[in-house]
This record gives C-alpha cells, structure tokens and sequence, in this order.
C-alpha cells in the first residue's frame, strides 16, 4: 500500500512537471467558449501544411475567409462523437464561400486516409500538424478555433455536446459583423 501510494506521488509530481514545461515552451491561446479571447484579438500564427493531395496551404493566403479549424486525431472517441455535427455545419454553411473548415492531425497522411476511406468527415485535411498543434498550445483534442478575416483568433474551445451551437454562432457573428461593415 505504501509503495502504491508512492507510485501515485510521483506520478502526480511529474504530470505537474510536464504540465509547467509546456506552459513555458509554448505560446498561449485561451480555451474560452464564446466570448473574445480579449479586447483585442490575437493573430493567428502562420502555419503551412500539406492536405491529402499534397498541396500546401498557408494560413496567411486564406485572409478573407474566415477559417474553422479542428484539432482532431482518429484515435480520438470525442472526435469521432462530434464528427455527424461537424459534417451537419460544413453542410449548413456549404453557400458560404468565405468559411473554410480545415481538421488539422498530428497524424500521418496513411492513417487518416485510411481512416476518412470508412468514415465520413467533410472538412478539409491535413496531416502532421505536430509543429502547428505545438504552436496553438494544443494539449489536448479536440480542439475548436475560429479565425475571422483579419487573422485574428476569434474563438477557442475544446469540444463538448454544443459543438455544433457554438461553432455556428461563432460563424455567424462575424458573418454577420462582414455585412455590416
């Protein structure tokens, strides 16, 4: 029993060590629900990855659009949970050409192809996105982030059973901000 217990100390103390590592060596955005990260929005780091043809995308030359990024794996049982309520927003926001729904996975381009051949998952792919999980102070997935046309980071938030909801009220308000402008 003691040398359980002590099992357990020790395990605690280096969940702790890893926990402050990455919070030193990583840049910080904020998981909030749908309130602004702050009175001025963050600008979005500058990725470039590859999707499943190969092609590469970056960031930056999608200015304009506004970008719904999913930080996802295929192990993943709450991405997997969330996945009919994704394909349902692709689908309800499909005659918006300016939103982009980009999965971003630390994983390599077979697995996922493997993966999307089973299963149905409408968002733009891209693979071995460690660097830009990394960046986005990813811990954990999924992971929600809305982009606005600026650049700027609008909204962040881990995945719950309002995914849907939130994600299209996100869209919808800086839709809605675009026309008024």
């Amino acid at each position: 029993m003691k040398l359980l217990k002590k099992f357990f100390k020790v395990t605690q103390i280096i969940t702790l060590i890893s926990i402050l590592i990455g919070l030193i060596f990583t840049k910080q955005v904020s998981l909030q629900t749908l309130q602004p990260l702050a009175d001025e929005y963050r600008t979005a780091w500058d990725f470039e990855l590859l999707d499943l043809d190969d092609k590469k995308f970056q960031l930056s030359k999608y200015r304009g659009n506004i970008i719904v990024l999913n930080f996802w794996e295929t192990w993943c049982p709450d991405c997997i949970k969330e996945m009919p309520s994704l394909n349902r927003l692709v689908g309800n926001f499909k005659k918006e050409k300016k939103v982009l729904f980009w999965a971003i996975s630390h994983e390599d381009k077979l697995t996922l192809q493997e993966y999307l051949s089973k299963n149905k998952f409408n968002y733009h792919h891209f693979y071995n996105g460690q660097k830009v999980r990394r960046d986005y102070n990813v811990q954990f997935v999924p992971i929600h982030i809305i982009i606005d046309q600026k650049g700027k980071i609008r909204y962040s938030f881990p995945a719950d059973d309002q995914v849907y909801a939130k994600l299209s009220q996100g869209i919808k308000k800086i839709l809605k901000e675009l026309k008024e402008n």
